[in-house]
């Protein structure tokens, strides 16, 4: 994978104060708009409503920044970025708008770099490759490659921006390829360090393999049947290490009151109905997903034990009851497997074990409509992770990871690394971004030493 990259303004001077934001971004914006009028929105021009509009979370579509600008080229974000960093406005990067957490790809009175307009997609390489801009969402980008016969390893949420499932870059205001032999440290530093950390992606290049179909669905079955469904999940683990073809994770939820369990299926062939599917079989209809007006997210991962997982179903069981009346509450969980961790350049910077053990990664997710509930639901999720937390460390399974694009600001993620891996992208940070810029101007996303300035209590997340 290749990262086309824009390094970010690091010559500004040491030790610059915090800006607060609105009159030196005004400056900005009114600096960039000299370079490309067209490219530039303010209020109250209708395009800045509709800008507010693309993203997903809803706290996200009140925030107003200074200006949002839509750059059609990486040279216009170069050139952009001088300008914002010498006015040491304070900024943030949206690529797609899929953030669950609060100011994850936003900024109230910044500057906001909208890059939904740079979203080329190019076979390249003979087609052993694509080039794909950050504006573009995995949906489309799937279906043209499928026209030509390929596709990519990428996210399973159809919606959600490449970037956002992928990572950025960084640093002075030069414009960079990274990849794993110009800049190694740095191509290993973004395979997981988070793009918040590194500087603005412009183009990426994603290696592509050839595609002759899948088989794949979604499985829903009621609560009642919620044993069988955890028996037939812990079969699948103990099996799927000798299949290697095939996926599935869980979502636990309540719709219109009635408490599901929806499996998700893969199979990386199109054979109907794969024999490892089997235990799944009895279950029954397919249900649709609602976007809500605001949305929390928190995960965890812990070494995979199903009498462990079904006491935090319980816990999760629990809040759903007590507090459904105003909040909806999910319960995902997804596997990763010995060999996905082994096969991934970036699982020793993950600070994954490379035993044999399956890990489970849960996703706690809130659901509420109302800005009242802000509070209390943070409050539920810290509380039910705390009971969590006891639970996983009395059956000895805990382990530090946590998976970035799921994670809430208050969970420290980098550190989840371990020392080395903190360590090693603190050092690469300072080496391409020495002023700091993308630690202190840049809003939203994990900062290496857990910093997130001006954002709100509710999160910031690294999803572009």
């Amino acid at each position: 994978m290749k990262f086309e990259k824009l390094l970010a303004a690091a010559s500004i001077g040491k030790g610059f104060a915090q800006a607060s934001g609105t009159s030196t971004c005004v400056k900005a914006c009114d600096a960039v708009a000299k370079l490309f009028p067209n490219q530039i929105i303010t209020p109250p021009s209708p395009d800045f409503q509709r800008a507010q509009f693309q993203y997903w979370n809803g706290p996200q579509r009140t925030t107003a920044p200074a200006c949002f600008f839509q750059p059609t080229s990486a040279d216009q974000v170069q050139a952009a970025i001088k300008k914002v960093t010498q006015a040491k406005c304070p900024f943030s990067i949206k690529g797609s708008g899929h953030s669950s957490n609060f100011g994850g790809s936003s900024i109230q009175g910044g500057f906001q770099f909208d890059l939904i307009n740079i979203a080329h997609h190019d076979i390249v390489n003979d087609g052993r490759s694509v080039s794909v801009g950050p504006g573009h969402r995995w949906g489309p980008l799937y279906s043209f490659l499928e026209e030509h016969g390929l596709t990519v390893a990428g996210g399973r949420d159809s919606g959600v921006g490449v970037t956002g499932f992928l990572f950025g870059v960084l640093a002075d205001g030069t414009l960079i390829t990274v990849d794993s032999t110009s800049h190694p440290d740095l191509y290993r530093a973004l395979r997981g360090g988070g793009a918040q950390n590194f500087g603005i992606v412009t183009s990426v290049t994603i290696n592509t393999f050839k595609f002759g179909g899948m088989w794949g669905g979604i499985k829903v079955t009621t609560a009642d049947n919620s044993e069988h469904v955890f028996n037939a999940y812990d079969s699948f683990v103990k099996e799927v290490p000798e299949d290697g073809k095939a996926h599935m994770f869980m979502d636990f939820a309540r719709v219109n009151g009635t408490l599901i369990v929806a499996q998700y299926i893969y199979y990386a062939e199109p054979v109907k109905d794969p024999k490892i599917f089997d235990a799944f079989r009895p279950e029954m209809e397919i249900i649709t997903d609602t976007r809500a007006k605001r949305n929390l997210y928190w995960t965890r991962t812990f070494g995979f034990d199903i009498e462990l997982l079904k006491s935090i179903y319980r816990l999760w069981v629990k809040i759903s009851d007590a507090y459904g009346d105003r909040l909806r509450a999910a319960l995902d969980a997804q596997l990763i497997y010995p060999k996905m961790r082994k096969g991934s350049s970036a699982g020793s910077l993950f600070g994954i074990d490379d035993s044999d053990d399956v890990l489970q990664l849960i996703v706690i997710r809130i659901i509420w409509e109302n800005e009242a509930d802000d509070e209390e639901a943070i409050a539920i999720v810290r509380k039910l992770d705390a009971d969590i937390d006891r639970l996983i460390k009395a059956r000895g399974k805990h382990r530090d990871f946590k998976y970035m694009n799921y994670g809430h600001i208050e969970q420290d993620i980098i550190r989840g690394y371990g020392q080395e891996s903190q360590a090693f992208l603190k050092k690469i940070a300072s080496q391409y971004d020495p002023e700091g810029v993308f630690q202190k101007l840049r809003r939203g996303g994990f900062k290496l030493d857990k910093v997130a300035h001006g954002t709100p209590d509710l999160g910031d997340h690294d999803e572009l």
